[in-house]
């Protein structure tokens, strides 16, 4: 049951780790072994843990409902005191990685600024793909994230304009199958493509399916939208975590 429920949160399914949060609330104080989406190992971790190193605010924020103030406080001592394994083998948060792929964005953009076309489409399947591989699944989840666009004027830190609505299960990253492509998505993404979401008005992925394939004068005008997202993203989510230590532990 356990690694159910690690795995749930791993995957950003909100509703899932809830659901099994409601019938077995000590889950929420309950340590595990965790291996997420992009194949990293998290020993003698807890899921509350997890979603504040992936950065997860919506999921670390439901699993707090279920745990006792001192519960809370426990973990983030925990996690404070950098003794655990899981944290010397992945750092303090999923922030570089975050990074990493908003930094490919911005070299992307410039190569295509520069009309370096040829060397964009070799960078974008290969690095902002590579990148896209490794970001937590949540970041997954607002990529795909049916009600809004990117070119939206997004306001991270508001849980109501940001449901995890999609059941990463049924539409991963890592599985769903390219429409023109059999071949599963954990082969080619980071080989011969990258997502982008843009100023699309639907999903990028529906039913398992990737709905539109796109050039590269489209990525080229598109990808500034991803770039300020995922930077926005990752400064709200950074400040969030900032401010449920000091609130928790000052």
């Amino acid at each position: 049951m356990t690694s159910k429920f690690l795995a749930f949160v791993a995957n950003a399914n909100h509703k899932a780790a809830e659901s099994m949060l409601r019938g077995t609330p000590s889950l929420a104080i309950t340590y595990g072994d965790l291996i997420d989406p992009a194949g990293r190992l998290f020993g003698g971790i807890t899921g509350f843990q997890y979603a504040v190193w992936a950065l997860d605010w919506h999921m670390w924020k439901m699993i707090q409902k279920y745990l006792y103030s001192a519960d809370v406080k426990h973990q983030l001592r925990q996690y404070n005191s950098r003794n655990t394994q899981w944290l010397s083998e992945h750092g303090n948060s999923a922030a570089p990685i975050i990074q990493n792929l908003i930094s490919a964005l911005k070299s992307f953009e410039d190569l295509c600024k520069s009309f370096e076309y040829t060397a964009a489409n070799e960078f974008w399947n290969k690095q902002v793909g590579g990148a896209q591989k490794l970001i937590p699944m949540h970041v997954v989840n607002e990529y795909f994230l049916p009600e809004r666009t990117f070119e939206l004027c997004l306001n991270f830190s508001v849980v109501e304009i940001l449901p995890h609505v999609w059941e990463t299960e049924n539409c991963e990253m890592y599985s769903v199958k390219h429409s023109q492509n059999s071949k599963n998505c954990a082969e080619n993404l980071g080989k011969s493509f990258a997502y982008v979401r843009a100023s699309l008005q639907s999903p990028a992925v529906s039913h398992g399916k990737l709905n539109i394939i796109f050039k590269i004068e489209n990525r080229a005008s598109g990808v500034t939208a991803d770039l300020n997202a995922c930077f926005d993203l990752l400064s709200s989510r950074l400040s969030q975590k900032e401010n449920l230590f000091r609130e928790v532990l000052d």
